[in-house]
């Protein structure tokens, strides 16, 4: 069961021919679904995540283009194997508006970054994000109060598990063909499907009678499967001598692959 935190964040022009804009933040009272919450900007997650949660109460938006609002912080403790997750929502979809009239903004983390940023996972505690918003030029706008409402909600979810390695269970199999097992570890990893890379005059198959072909993609001599659940799978070669290598990658990680080379060689 997870537990939710929202703050309102209210950003506020009086008038927009006046450059000064205005952010003040709040806590709001938890909606009465949610669990574990206390006042002060506190959740109490379970016996063992326990996490605060900062935002920036004020700051002043003093011209179009970037500004600097400060940093979400986030300390406490996590429950192995969970992630403290914050995201941002607008009332006005990412504009300060005034009637009819808006004035469009983004936030982002920094002031070169050219995505936008709304959601933060912080895996480690304590942690912090810095972040800001980009404000589209406002001369010329019809003056007025231009106002809008971002809400951070923060909740505990399951951490991602990374693969850490794989293995294959032969260091090599007949020219006229065999089987290799690969191993994913943790055998709790979040993604435990992988990648296997043959040579251009091998195939891959499902089954021990090699009848059904696995799909692959030509790629500079090498033929690459989608990714697929690790298990067994049963390779030959067509023609040709020497040994070739076979390599295991790992979907979620490129840089963990089976741990050696594995060959085809005549019998």
């Amino acid at each position: 069961m997870n537990a939710i935190l929202r703050r309102t964040t209210t950003m506020l022009c009086a008038a927009v021919m006046a450059v000064p804009m205005a952010l003040s933040a709040n806590a709001v009272e938890p909606l009465p679904n949610d669990k574990g919450i206390r006042y002060n900007d506190y959740a109490s997650i379970s016996e063992s995540s326990d996490y605060t949660l900062t935002i920036p109460a004020t700051f002043d938006i003093k011209n179009s283009g970037w500004n600097e609002i400060g940093d979400i912080s986030a300390s406490g403790t996590l429950e192995n194997g969970k992630k403290l997750v914050v995201s941002a929502e607008s009332e006005n979809g990412w504009a300060l508006k005034s009637g009819e009239n808006s004035v469009g903004y983004t936030m982002k983390n920094a002031e070169t970054d050219t995505a936008a940023a709304d959601t933060w996972d912080f895996t480690n505690l304590p942690a912090s994000q810095s972040i800001g918003i980009n404000v589209e030029e406002y001369r010329g706008k019809p003056a007025g109060s231009y106002t809008d409402t971002v809400t951070f909600t923060a909740s505990v979810e399951d951490a991602a598990v990374a693969v850490t390695s794989l293995t294959l269970d032969k260091t090599s199999i007949p020219y006229s063909g065999g089987s290799l097992m690969v191993t994913v570890e943790p055998s709790t990893a979040t993604d435990s499907t992988v990648i296997w890379k043959i040579p251009d005059v091998a195939h891959i198959y499902s089954d021990a009678e090699y009848q059904n072909e696995i799909a692959t993609t030509m790629i500079d001599y090498y033929k690459y499967t989608e990714p697929m659940e690790a298990g067994i799978v049963y390779l030959k070669r067509d023609s040709g001598s020497g040994s070739d290598t076979i390599t295991v990658i790992s979907n979620a990680d490129e840089t963990k692959t089976a741990t050696s080379s594995f060959e085809f060689k005549y019998d």
